[in-house]
């Protein structure tokens, strides 16, 4: 029998052996210690400089997705999502859920995201800007510098899902001026023996 995460990838070996041994109570210093350490790792690798600013969330992605609408998107925001696939899709059905307003950029079928998407949206009062940066469903990857300076422009806050980009693909927070990051470990994230699901907040 094979035991999967949650999504395509299959567990390593190595991991379904440490499983095996018990896990660390999390009352204990070996277990606060251990927290630390990978969170310290973790700000390294995106390239985050900003102290106490992840969080580790036992969910799916989907679940990191939901808790960014629901915790960062107030009723006086207005987010402009990038929905060219089936994951810019889910921010637009979670957005649309929690009565929050938004409005999409809908692109066709392995439609590439250009600056003429953007530019009729440019001072429109938009406070925030969702993307799910490598559409897996079509196998897009969404031109993060272009994105940022969009946002920059604009005064956005930049939520980006990166669960398929980080560790994959480019991906700097404080280079491109991302607010919040949303990653877990089934993608990109797995090829490193990565097992946590979080969702960080550059805050």
């Amino acid at each position: 029998m094979k035991l999967f995460t949650i999504g395509p990838v299959e567990m390593y070996p190595s991991t379904k052996i440490i499983r095996d041994n018990g896990f660390v109570h999390f009352r204990t210093d070996e277990f606060s210690n251990l927290v630390k350490d990978t969170l310290m790792k973790l700000s390294d690798l995106l390239g985050n400089n900003k102290e106490h600013s992840l969080i580790y969330m036992a969910a799916s992605g989907t679940a990191a997705m939901e808790a960014a609408v629901e915790n960062c998107v107030t009723e006086n925001d207005k987010v402009l999502v990038i929905n060219g696939g089936a994951f810019g899709h889910r921010f637009c059905e979670l957005l649309k859920y929690h009565n929050k307003k938004y409005d999409s950029i809908d692109l066709a079928w392995n439609e590439a995201l250009r600056a003429n998407h953007l530019n009729q949206y440019e001072n429109k009062d938009y406070t925030m800007l969702f993307v799910n940066l490598h559409e897996t469903h079509t196998g897009q990857l969404y031109d993060i510098k272009m994105l940022s300076e969009f946002c920059k422009r604009n005064n956005l806050l930049f939520v980006v899902d990166a669960i398929s980009a980080f560790l994959a693909d480019e991906y700097d927070m404080d280079k491109y001026g991302i607010d919040l990051t949303i990653i877990s470990s089934q993608k990109g994230f797995v090829f490193h023996r990565v097992c946590h699901l979080c969702l960080l907040a550059n805050v």
